[in-house]
């Protein structure tokens, strides 16, 4: 397994959950032929409730948004060592760039009713209710690939709520 970091308590079965999404992120870099492959990564556990943290110097990372109340994955996304203003704290403004978590729950009119959202309090509340996960990968040592790799595999196990089209809408 990957160096795990948690910089919150976190409610439940934390500890199957990371060992679980570390499982994931170590078959794909085998897969990769990555030799030692649980070196390659660490997981920071945010927690829940999170504070967002700037993404650390010659890092690349996926990050994951996870609401309890929902039983979801909301968000999983990747960044390069470039990005810091998408990973530490684009997600929680709606006016902060075009496509965010922000505007994407407040774009969901169930979400929007059932928790009163609103532009002015919608950071806040994803800081309160979604648990943050971070998959951080060295941005020289480690196969530009393997990220992206990461984010898909990802995607495809948890099937985060805001990301693209189910495949119901999927265009053929």
């Amino acid at each position: 397994m990957g160096k795990l970091r948690t910089t919150a308590i976190t409610k439940g079965k934390s500890d199957s959950f990371l060992k679980e999404i570390s499982k994931t992120v170590n078959k794909v870099l085998k897969a990769m032929s990555e030799k030692n492959p649980s070196s390659k990564y660490e997981i920071d556990d945010l927690g829940l409730p999170h504070k967002p943290k700037p993404l650390p110097k010659g890092k690349t990372a996926v990050y994951m948004f996870y609401c309890p109340k929902e039983k979801s994955f909301l968000k999983i996304g990747r960044v390069g060592i470039k990005s810091n203003a998408r990973f530490s704290y684009q997600h929680y403004n709606p006016a902060y760039s075009k496509s965010n978590l922000a505007s994407s729950i407040l774009n969901d009119d169930k979400m929007k009713m059932n928790f009163k959202l609103t532009n002015e309090n919608i950071g806040g509340w994803i800081k309160e209710n979604c648990r943050r996960i971070n998959v951080l990968f060295d941005g020289k040592e480690t196969n530009p690939f393997a990220s992206e790799l990461v984010e898909a595999c990802l995607h495809y196990k948890y099937n985060p709520r805001y990301e693209g089209k189910s495949n119901n809408e999927a265009e053929v």
